[in-house]
Formats: structure tokens, C-alpha cells, sequence
């Protein structure tokens, strides 16, 4: 992911960003669920990409995440 984006760039400062990283390679699928009209969307996608999979059977998990992105 930083590779192709130093590359389009032409220099190795272009990587300094993480989050500008991210909004090359993930801002088309950000700007499709912006589309649906649903933002709680983008939280799930956004909580589903860090944790990779969510035990709805975890409280601890459960609550962290409630708490953290004000959904139940």
C-alpha cells in the first residue's frame, strides 16, 4: 500500500501520512458507503478492518465498542 502510493508520488515523504495512506487505497469503498446514506457504515466497515471480526458473545468487546463508536 505505501509502495504504490511512494511510487505514484515519486518520493518517500508521500508515506509520512498514515491516514492519507489509507485515503488512497480505501477512500473509493469510504465514498460508496457514504453513498448509502447509512454513516453507521463506515464505523462497522472501520471497526471490522481493525478487529477483523467482532464475538458478539464478548461483553468486554462488545461494550468496547459501544463505547467507542456509539453503536450498539
Amino acid at each position: 500500500m505505501a509502495a504504490e502510493v511512494a511510487k505514484k508520488e515519486n518520493t518517500l515523504h508521500s508515506i509520512n501520512n498514515v491516514s492519507a495512506l489509507y485515503d488512497e487505497c480505501f477512500g473509493s469503498i469510504r465514498r460508496d458507503l457514504e453513498d448509502l446514506g447509512q454513516k453507521f457504515l463506515i464505523k462497522v466497515a472501520g471497526i471490522i478492518s481493525f478487529l477483523g471480526a467482532v464475538d458478539r458473545s464478548n461483553k468486554d468487546m462488545m461494550e468496547a465498542i459501544k463505547n467507542a463508536f456509539d453503536i450498539s
